[in-house]
């Protein structure tokens, strides 16, 4: 048996190469810690929502302003029976990415709740706002063609029947 060396380390590399093919898959594979950090950034979060089957780009829609847990079984309810599938593929995608966890509810019924992390930072990439302005472009430089208010009402007076 070889002992390994310089080489044999290289092949031990190569085995533990990943096989993924999409964000998706490598995300899935990351520890929960690694993904928690990496929902502290906007962009990053706007990236993971882009990659989201479009059901799960649904869900998370739907549920990005309830601070609360929304019941599985409601949420079973915002598709058809013929897309059960789909639902359940969405959901374990969320699950996998740690975009939503289960959490039990008063009464004993399991719901999903956002990810707060993911929530919170996907809020200021969709809506701006927030210390990050990348995403946004930064503010917008003075615009050269201001109007100010005296001449917006002659235009609109002259314009006015």
């Amino acid at each position: 048996m070889p002992v390994p060396g310089v080489f044999g380390m290289a092949s031990v590399a190569a085995a533990r190469k990943l096989e993924c093919k999409d964000l998706h898959g490598y995300l899935k594979t990351l520890p929960h810690s690694i993904l928690d950090k990496l929902y502290n950034h906007p962009a990053t979060c706007l990236a993971v929502f882009r990659q989201l089957p479009q059901l799960s780009k649904h869900y998370v829609m739907r549920m990005l302003f309830i601070e609360q847990p929304v019941s599985q079984s409601a949420v079973g309810l915002w598709v058809t029976n013929e897309h059960n599938e789909e639902h359940k593929y969405a959901s374990k995608v969320l699950s996998d990415l740690r975009v939503w966890h289960e959490q039990q509810m008063q009464g004993g019924l399991l719901g999903w709740i956002l990810n707060e992390t993911f929530r919170s930072n996907m809020k200021v990439a969709l809506l701006g706002g927030g210390l990050d302005s990348k995403i946004s472009g930064g503010p917008l430089p003075p615009d050269k063609h201001a109007k100010d208010i005296p001449f917006l009402d002659k235009y609109a007076l002259e314009r006015w029947e």
